[in-house]
């Protein structure tokens, strides 16, 4: 009954802005959305990552609009060189600490923070990240990212499966990413395909994209060349995912701590962490970006773990079909 009436709630705001009773706002500067259909860890922020970087290469000059999912913030804010992750939220802060040229404005309203970065900054588009569902702020490019390890069930719309709304609402995307497909079987990424394609009345485009394990990075800025035994400790959407990417480098791990997404981690659980390292016989701890840039001001009394992240990123197979898009916005 629930999911129900979530989801009847939904199918009429989205009703009500298809038939314009309710009016996207067009801000002044180009917008590409990149959001999701399902919550948590299909690889949004990594896609968003991707973009930057792209645009960057290309003299384009991007800038970021986010709710800042966490954050503890009024009104509209920038993400400033100080990264502090329990004011501006662990997405957002990752995204500014790999990306320091860009812009990042944060608000729950996204209109308004559109505004705000296109009167204070000199940009050429503007990325929303997490905005599929935000529709007052109109947009001139959607992009949708599948997460190809959710099963049929979780499409279900929340609470009783993992579906922000109908699957329907794929219609409104102009490019779906069929993200870590090289975590899935073939057979895997067709099944998906397949079940979104009735919903794709208007002709998109599909992007494969795959999650690559970088560089393991120290906390303190230097490569972990060789190891033993590791422990995993991670607050995402999709921790098993980290978990394969992890293994997929031939790392050894003993245990992993899962903790809930955007987790906030406190002193408490640093001594719960170092008690666990301590039972498994371990000194070498490994997490998520997203993770260390909350974990980092609280390593300083765990001198006897070694902390390091690991750098992970996205692949996207056939991107000049949404490059080749922004491109023509930009123009």
């Amino acid at each position: 009954m629930l999911s129900w009436l979530y989801g009847s709630a939904l199918k009429l705001r989205n009703y009500s802005y298809d038939k314009q009773i309710l009016r996207s706002i067009k801000v002044a500067k180009p917008v590409v959305s990149i959001g999701n259909i399902t919550v948590g860890g299909t690889g949004k922020t990594p896609v968003v990552d991707n973009i930057l970087y792209w645009a960057r290469q290309s003299g384009i000059k991007a800038g970021v609009v986010s709710r800042g999912y966490g954050g503890n913030y009024k009104g509209i804010v920038k993400v400033t060189s100080i990264l502090k992750p329990e004011i501006f939220g662990d997405e957002p802060t990752m995204l500014s600490m790999r990306n320091k040229d860009i812009p990042i404005y944060l608000s729950p309203d996204r209109v308004a923070a559109a505004s705000e970065l296109i009167r204070n900054e000199n940009i050429d588009i503007i990325i929303a990240d997490d905005a599929f569902q935000h529709r007052r702020l109109n947009r001139n490019l959607d992009i949708v990212i599948i997460d190809l390890l959710e099963t049929k069930e979780n499409y279900n719309v929340l609470p009783f499966g993992r579906a922000r709304e109908e699957i329907s609402g794929i219609s409104r995307a102009d490019i779906v990413i069929l993200n870590k497909a090289n975590l899935v079987t073939e057979q895997q990424v067709v099944t998906i395909k397949n079940m979104l394609l009735p919903y794709c009345q208007k002709k998109c485009e599909f992007i494969l994209g795959e999650y690559k394990a970088g560089k393991l990075i120290s906390m303190k800025g230097e490569l972990k060349k060789n190891g033993a035994s590791f422990l995993l400790v991670s607050g995402i959407g999709r921790p098993r995912s980290f978990e394969s990417l992890v293994r997929s480098k031939n790392i050894n791990v003993v245990h992993h701590e899962i903790f809930k997404d955007h987790y906030k981690y406190s002193e408490q659980d640093m001594k719960k962490i170092i008690i666990l390292a301590q039972e498994k016989g371990v000194q070498d701890i490994i997490c998520t970006q997203k993770d260390a840039v909350k974990l980092n001001q609280l390593i300083n009394s765990t001198t006897n773990l070694n902390w390091f992240y690991l750098d992970m990123h996205v692949e996207l197979i056939g991107v000049h079909k949404l490059y080749d898009k922004i491109n023509c916005l930009c123009s």
